[in-house]
This record gives structure tokens, C-alpha cells and sequence, in this order.
């Protein structure tokens, strides 16, 4: 007979009704058939009724899931078990939470075979089902970061959930330069790490609105920040010697870094006479100074340590120029008379030290700077001489010395001359202001002065009456020797001008 929903193409019938195959099944509305050669109708077999698709967000809970149909157990294989689900068994699938570590949805395809326990065992067709899980919400890795100080940190946190909001916040931390901020979506922010180790930036992202209300919604991206490679030590240089060799390299220790490198660049520099140069490695130089002024020569230097550097730190080097004095001529004084303040001259900010070989000359047997004014002296009937030695210098360079004399003369016996009635040649007044009058020589033909500095020049002699007059009108007060010559040779005379 017809049997409702068999395709008759697939088997035949005997006259009788019975069917010919054994063990053959027929899928019909009205389920799974199986056709015998067994006297009888055909009759329906075990079934299970086919499970409807589920989609989950991660973390989600599956409730136990139950099969129906006409077996007696039902048989169960799950094709992915990362989903949190075992990959098989038997009977009802048993509660359980969704798993997904990924960052895509997983799909597990779940077949379920009924099985009719009997002489034989008859197991029905299968059916199929998925169960897919969705990644978290937030689906961004969020290992930690590393930026170097001073620089921006870029960030875009992404979510699986495409109605997502995702927002952001950093509060204020000890030692970040930078002010509290939050946003949305992408972080661009600068971050600057003021402390001498490493500092950490907390951001903690959130998920809003979105179409799961399971997953992971919070999370917190931790940002570290080493210092600034910044060389702390070592940056300032006594000022160098003209023509000095010198060597420089920084510490190799930044906070808790203990690995530094760095380069370095020397613009040309007017005033010395080498090119600009750099390097990577401990500055190893000799500068010429071609002036006679200290020049500034400048490097700048850049520090690297993890990946990171500063954009130059500058050390500053003086190069003293040569140390130089200039010529003295040599001194003349009289014993008794005042050597006056004698200032020596260089290159610029040269200092002086000077040595004295003859202290008995009233001067002290070294000093540094000015020879201050004093009294010169001489013991001796005949003139003596000390030589100074001058010696340039500019902190620890020394330039050539100098050396020039200071001639002492010795004061002769003279004619004070002041008495205006002396038949000896003899001068009036004396001690003078104005002028001075010539008493007791005939002829008068010429009158030098000689100050006590050892200053000698000529004065003019004019005749008054019978007597001659000189003219001390230009002199300033102290004490002179007044030579004058006539007829019957030369005369020395102690002159007081008031």
C-alpha cells in the first residue's frame, strides 16, 4: 500500500505488501522509516527532534539542553569544545558557561544521534545544531605598554559588539606630568615621566550600550614609562688650557637604568681654530683658542637607554685663551722716593704673579696682580737693581713669563740750599711753591728735575736782576733733585715743592 510521504523511487513493494530490504531507511513527514522483510507494514523508527541554533555572548550560561523524539538515549558530539561545552555525550547536555578567548565568535556544530536499545540497536538519523559565542566585548589586547617619556602613547580599544561605546579614563598619577583625562575611542595623549625610574599610566576602559550584557566590560591598560635619559652628572668642566687635551665621558647610570648610550655634536666655533666634529663614543679633543678672550665651545649631547632618548642635553666647555703679559720697560727710582702703582696687561682675564729678587729695594719678594706704590730704597753709595719676573695666568694655564727692572739710585749728598745769604750756590725759597730763586752762581746754564719716581726733565731758567729764577708752577708737591749746571760744572740740590 502507499505509505504517505515515501518516494516510491527508492523501493518496491511485494504483492503481498511486505517489503523487500532489510535494514533500509526512508525519511517520510512523519519521520525516520525502516522497511523489513519481516510480514507486516512498515513501521516508523527512533528519532530526535532537531534542537534550534542558539548565539551567546562569553560568560554567558546555556541552560541544560534536553532532547526529545522517540529514542530511548540520545548521543551527542560537540566539534569545539572551546567553547566551554565537553565534545561529547550522552543524554542531556548539562548547564554550562560559555568560553571564548579569542577575539572572533566560535561556532561549535553539535550533532545528536537517537539511539532505540532492542534486538538489534537501531540508531535514528542525526540532527545538527550550533551554539556560537561571541568574544568578549572587549576584544583589544591589553598586555602592557611602553612608551618612552615625553612621547604620545596611541591606543584604539575595539569591541566584538558592534553598538559598543567605549570610553576611557586616566586619573592623575604621582610623577606624570600630564593632567587626569578620558575620552572615547582613541587615546592620543603625550605622557611625561618626571621621577628618576620608571612610573605607570592607568587607563580604564569601559564598554556601554552594547548588545551583550555579559563579557568582560572593564578593563584596565597599564602604560610604563621609563625616565628621560637624562645625563644627571658630569655635565660642567673646569675651563681648559689652550691647546689642552681633554676627555669627557657621561656616567652610564639614569635612575634604575644602568645602560646609556650617547652621541654627540660640535658646531664650528669662531675664535677655535678645529672644524665642527661628532661621535658615539667618550669626546676625546684638543681645541685651539686663536683669540686672546676665553671662547665657549658648546656640545650637545644625546642620550639613548631601552629605545629612548632626550632630544640633547649641552656641556659647556671654556678654552681659556694663552696667557700673556705685556712688556714693561724698566724703573728707575730714587732711594727715598715712592714707586708708584705699576698695573700689568694681557690677554684677557689673565691674572699676574710676580717675584721679586731684591727685596731690599722696599718691595715685598713676590705677589699677585699690581705692584702697589711703596718707598724705594738703597743702602748702598751706588745705584742697585731687582728684577721682577711676571708671570701670566688664567686658572691652572701658564703663559711666559716677563721680567723687566726696577733701578734704584742712591741719593747723594746735596746742597739744601734755602739760607739767602750763604755765599755757596744755594736755592731760595726752599721748601717753594711758586718759584725758585738761584743764589751764589754765576752763569747758570741749564736745570734738570729729577722726581723720586726717577723722572727727569728740564725746566727753564730765567733771569731776575741779578739773580735767576726757576719756575715751579707745573710740579706737584713732593720731593725732586734740582741739578744745575754752570760755569764751574754741576749742582745737585734737594728741592721741596709745596
Amino acid at each position: 500500500p502507499n505509505i504517505p510521504g515515501i518516494d516510491k523511487r527508492v523501493y518496491s513493494m511485494a504483492a503481498s505488501g511486505n517489503a523487500i530490504y532489510f535494514g533500509s531507511y526512508i525519511n517520510t513527514k512523519q519521520g525516520l522509516w525502516k522497511l523489513t522483510n519481516v510480514a507486516g507494514p512498515a513501521v516508523p523508527l527512533v528519532m530526535v527532534q532537531e534542537p534550534l541554533d542558539q548565539t551567546v555572548c562569553v560568560g554567558a550560561t546555556i541552560a541544560q539542553i534536553t532532547f526529545t523524539g522517540t529514542g530511548d538515549q540520545y548521543n551527542w558530539i560537540n566539534d569545539n569544545p572551546a567553547i566551554g561545552m565537553p565534545a561529547s555525550g550522552s543524554g542531556p547536555i548539562i548547564s554550562f558557561v560559555t568560553t571564548n578567548s579569542g577575539t572572533e565568535p566560535l561556532v561549535a556544530r553539535i550533532m545528536v544521534t537517537p539511539k532505540l536499545v532492542g534486538t538489534p540497536t537501531v540508531f535514528g538519523a542525526p540532527k545538527f545544531f550550533t551554539i556560537t559565542v561571541t568574544p568578549s566585548t572587549l576584544t583589544s589586547t591589553f598586555s602592557s605598554q611602553r612608551i618612552c617619556s615625553g612621547s604620545v602613547f596611541e591606543y584604539v580599544p575595539t569591541s566584538s559588539d558592534p553598538a559598543a561605546v567605549i570610553t576611557w579614563n586616566r586619573s592623575q598619577q604621582p610623577w606624570i606630568g600630564e593632567s587626569a583625562s578620558s575620552g572615547t575611542g582613541l587615546i592620543h595623549e603625550t605622557l611625561t615621566n618626571y621621577f628618576s625610574s620608571s612610573v605607570m599610566a592607568e587607563y580604564t576602559i569601559t564598554v556601554t550600550n552594547g548588545l551583550c550584557t555579559t563579557g568582560i566590560t572593564e578593563q584596565v591598560l597599564r602604560v610604563h614609562i621609563p625616565p628621560f635619559p637624562k645625563i644627571i652628572a658630569g655635565l660642567s668642566l673646569a675651563p681648559l688650557c689652550n691647546g689642552e687635551a681633554f676627555h669627557y665621558e657621561p656616567p652610564n647610570q639614569i635612575g634604575d637604568f644602568q645602560v646609556l648610550d650617547f652621541s654627540w655634536n660640535r658646531d664650528a666655533t669662531p675664535g677655535i681654530l678645529q672644524d665642527a666634529s661628532t661621535g658615539n663614543a667618550a669626546i676625546s679633543e684638543t681645541l685651539t683658542n686663536t683669540t686672546n678672550a676665553q671662547v665657549n665651545v658648546t656640545y650637545r649631547l644625546t642620550a639613548y637607554a631601552y629605545g629612548c632618548s632626550n632630544w640633547g642635553e649641552d656641556l659647556n666647555v671654556t678654552i681659556n685663551p694663552t696667557p700673556v703679559v705685556n712688556e714693561i720697560p724698566n724703573q728707575t727710582v730714587m732711594s727715598g722716593g715712592t714707586f708708584a702703582l705699576l698695573d700689568f696687561s694681557g690677554s684677557d682675564v689673565t691674572q699676574f704673579k710676580w717675584e721679586n729678587s731684591l727685596p731690599e729695594i722696599g718691595l715685598v719678594s713676590n705677589g699677585i696682580g699690581s705692584i702697589c706704590a711703596f718707598v724705594a730704597k738703597n743702602p748702598d753709595p751706588v745705584a742697585i737693581e731687582a728684577e721682577i719676573k711676571v708671570t701670566p695666568f688664567i686658572d691652572n694655564c701658564i703663559g711666559e713669563p716677563m721680567t723687566f727692572i726696577i733701578l734704584v739710585s742712591s741719593v747723594p749728598e746735596l746742597i739744601t740750599g734755602d739760607d739767602p745769604k750763604q755765599s755757596l750756590p744755594g736755592l731760595f725759597p726752599n721748601p717753594a711753591s711758586g718759584h725758585v730763586t738761584i743764589k751764589g752762581m754765576s752763569r747758570p746754564q741749564k736745570a734738570m728735575i729729577t722726581s723720586m719716581t726717577g723722572t727727569t726733565f728740564e725746566v727753564g731758567i730765567k733771569a731776575f736782576g741779578k739773580d735767576q729764577r726757576i719756575e715751579l708752577g707745573d710740579l706737584s708737591e713732593g720731593l725732586y733733585i734740582l741739578q744745575i749746571q754752570d760755569e764751574s760744572g754741576f749742582h745737585k740740590f734737594k728741592l721741596v715743592k709745596k
